[in-house]
């Protein structure tokens, strides 16, 4: 909403929160040992700071779920700096895809431009992890820090390695976060609630 104001678009703005069928999402709260990130390989995504963080992190491992113009490239960086507990598993189809979300510990969004609402982030809320998301566009908005996940600073590798450190570190408190993030999803994202505040949007503009 900040960058709108900015931008010249008059208030009232009005933020109607996208939705999914939670109960295709089932909550783990007895991870494996590794934590991840999924969706596209471009370069706003944040993935160089994302690997470069993982040059501190000596423990757990990170699995990045996805493809796009960025994977040769990381693949190479990830051989040449002998990074150990990084995979790349490519592309997944949903169905593979959620289980590996509701078997992790934490997801990470490390956005370096403005997300509008990822749904990389509720989707993470419904399998009950908490995500470490970058403080920039609308994360900030959807991850409550300390609450159901940690924000860290745009583009700043030894802060995010910090944060993941944190969770791995803490383990009992980042399950408490998942639990949170999915109580949340529960309030805000469900279709009937996001099908209520459309009508209601549509009733004020007549």
């Amino acid at each position: 909403n900040h960058k709108h104001i900015e931008y010249g678009i008059k208030t009232p703005i009005i933020n109607l929160p996208n939705f999914i069928n939670i109960d295709r999402y089932q909550v783990c709260y007895e991870p494996l040992d590794y934590f991840v990130y999924f969706g596209r390989l471009t370069g706003i995504k944040g993935l160089q700071t994302l690997v470069d963080a993982m040059k501190y992190v000596k423990i757990s491992n990170l699995k990045i779920i996805g493809d796009g113009e960025l994977q040769e490239q990381l693949k190479e960086y990830i051989k040449q700096n002998q990074i150990s507990n990084v995979t790349l598993l490519g592309y997944q189809t949903t169905n593979n895809l959620i289980p590996l979300i509701q078997n992790s510990a934490f997801t990470i969004v490390p956005s370096e431009w403005y997300e509008n609402y990822p749904m990389a982030v509720i989707e993470s809320f419904a399998c009950g992890k908490p995500v470490i998301g970058s403080n920039l566009g609308a994360i900030p908005e959807l991850v409550i820090d300390s609450h159901n996940g940690l924000l860290f600073e745009s583009g700043n590798s030894l802060d995010l390695a910090n944060k993941i450190l944190y969770l791995i570190n803490h383990p009992q408190e980042t399950i408490k976060m998942g639990h949170n993030g999915r109580q949340q999803v529960e309030a805000i994202n469900t279709p009937l609630l996001h099908y209520r505040q459309l009508l209601d949007v549509y009733q004020q503009l007549l």
